[in-house]
């Protein structure tokens, strides 16, 4: 996992500034686990993706949540399907999954899958695109 992993609980969004509480992937798919230090009833989990075209940072396809209470086993909470953006602005996209009722867990695993190459449409086609997320919150 890339450095800096507590700006992705630290409470804090990203900016426009990638260098400011975003943990980049570049090229490849993403996941990791968070510790949330002992069992929470859990309704939502929510990570927030960055999209900008001048860094070739775009949206992952999909993002699935799974969730754990020894770290061992896992059981899928929800995922996501993201849909291509092709904007030039700057955006900020939650991928959020949320049950109807509270599911008991202490480890939070996130994947992603990344674009890994920027696409046919993309002025930086064929080079490694980018996944950026600033925070994962889970309630």
């Amino acid at each position: 996992m890339p450095y800096a992993a507590e700006a992705l609980t630290d409470e804090i969004l990203g900016c426009s500034i990638i260098a400011n509480h975003w943990i980049g992937w570049q090229g490849t798919d993403g996941a990791f686990i968070i510790d949330l230090g002992e069992a929470c009833n859990i309704t939502f989990i929510e990570a927030d993706f960055l999209y900008q075209l001048g860094t070739w940072a775009l949206l992952p396809p999909k993002v699935t949540y799974s969730v754990s209470g020894d770290n061992k086993k896992y059981k899928t909470f929800g995922s996501v399907e993201m849909e291509e953006e092709r904007s030039s602005l700057l955006l900020y996209k939650g991928a959020r999954c949320e049950v109807p009722e509270p599911v008991k867990a202490r480890y939070i695993k996130v994947e992603f899958e990344g674009v890994k190459t920027c696409p046919s449409w993309h002025f930086g086609v064929g080079h490694p695109s980018w996944t950026y997320i600033s925070e994962v919150i889970v309630q």
